[in-house]
């Protein structure tokens, strides 16, 4: 039988049986990957084919893509990190390409409170606690998450009152009405203060058959 020339693979072919005794070198097409696939081995021309592996496939409720993939590399993806709601919230929702982003939650200070509760996605937001004046009391304390409420200290009027209870930072002044002496049977003995009471005390009375009035009773001296 005649004998021919071993044939050779082209630079865009690779053998897929070696030659034999009896049989030529069969060759095929270099294959290329697909766009689901990267090259994880390089073709060696004449010789071996290229070959190709899936993607690696981000799951897109857990991972984003940390790396993009190449046509020689695979895809490389991050667990998405989660913020921890009692003391964090989040300031930038993750993508198919990036992470999550958390941030620290505001602490309010002993001097303010929370006006603003803070969400998943939100900070906590903080205001300065009222301050009572002078002339005020504290009637409503501050929460954690509430003002405290002032309120005006009562005055009591000078004309008719008089005052039973001094105010507090945490309570008000108590007022009572003054006494009132009863006209012509009644004379004033103390007077009264801005923090105590007139005292009255009842007229003499004369003994019809034994004495006579020498003086008047007015409205602060007996009779």
């Amino acid at each position: 039988a005649p004998c021919h020339a071993v044939g050779t693979c082209s630079t865009n072919e690779h053998e897929t049986q070696a030659p034999t005794a009896s049989s030529d070198r069969v060759c095929a097409t270099t294959g290329n990957c697909t766009a689901d696939q990267y090259e994880s081995k390089a073709p060696v021309a004449g010789v071996s084919d290229r070959e190709c592996t899936a993607l690696t496939q981000c799951d897109a409720n857990t991972e984003f893509e940390a790396k993009a993939p190449t046509n020689t590399t695979d895809r490389q993806c991050n667990a998405t990190k989660n913020c921890d709601s009692s003391t964090q919230y989040q300031t930038s929702a993750p993508t198919a390409t990036s992470d999550r982003q958390c941030a620290d939650l505001t602490t309010c200070t002993a001097a303010q409170y929370e006006n603003q509760t803070a969400t998943a996605t939100s900070d906590r937001q903080c205001a300065d606690l009222t301050t009572c004046t002078s002339d005020q009391f504290e009637a409503v304390p501050e929460t954690a998450n509430t003002d405290r409420q002032c309120f005006d200290v009562t005055v009591c009027n000078a004309n008719n009152q008089f005052e039973t209870k001094e105010p507090t930072a945490v309570s008000d002044r108590e007022c009572a009405a003054l006494t009132t002496c009863e006209l012509e049977s009644q004379f004033e003995t103390t007077a009264p203060t801005a923090t105590s009471d007139r005292v009255c005390q009842n007229v003499t009375t004369c003994v019809f058959e034994s004495q006579y009035e020498s003086q008047a009773p007015t409205a602060t001296t007996d009779r």
